[in-house]
């Protein structure tokens, strides 16, 4: 026995035959889901540079040495309760003509702050850094700490984008007066 089936029934067989599969197929998209922004990280004018002066004098010849923040690299990866942030801060030194002839070498002390989170313990953390001119002749070298993890915690689906994180160098008192005072560049 034979079946004939007409052309408007075999369309209407491979029409929905098609669309079971594409229904099946709906998982396994081939594009990306673009995960949310990372949080913002600021670099604030005042506290992006720290000078260090020989004596009392306040000339650019007392001048030892400069240190500024040069940027940073990083990257944030989105889970489901929190937002893990890979920070990595660069710093410019340069040295001063009140450094002398010999090899400059110094540590220095910077910032990680999250306003948000003030007053908590977790708001600020501060992190030293030492540096060495490599010669007496070369004038400036560039820096970078070891990559920092931030991890923040979020909500199902929370963007973090409007969080604000700041990096900066740790100042004494006469070092953000000077900044203040000299309108830092």
């Amino acid at each position: 026995m034979s079946v004939t089936v007409s052309p408007a029934l075999r369309r209407v067989v491979c029409a929905a035959g098609a669309a079971l599969m594409l229904a099946g197929c709906s998982g396994m998209s081939l594009e990306k889901e673009v995960p949310p922004p990372c949080p913002t990280v600021r670099l604030d004018r005042m506290t992006s540079q720290a000078v260090t002066f020989r004596g009392e004098g306040r000339d650019i010849t007392d001048m030892v040495h400069k240190i500024d923040v040069a940027g940073y690299l990083g990257e944030c990866e989105y889970r489901p309760t929190e937002v893990i942030l890979t920070l990595t801060p660069g710093f410019t030194v340069e040295k001063g003509p009140a450094a002398g002839d010999g090899l400059v070498q110094g540590t220095f002390q910077y910032f990680v702050a999250i306003p948000q989170y003030y007053p908590s313990p977790a708001a600020k953390e501060v992190f030293g850094l030492g540096f060495q001119f490599p010669d007496p002749v070369t004038p400036r070298v560039r820096i970078a700490d070891e990559p920092l993890t931030l991890t923040l915690p979020r909500k199902g689906g929370e963007s973090l984008e409007a969080v604000d994180i700041y990096l900066g160098l740790q100042l004494t008192a006469d070092q953000l007066r000077y900044n203040r005072e000299t309108g830092v560049r």
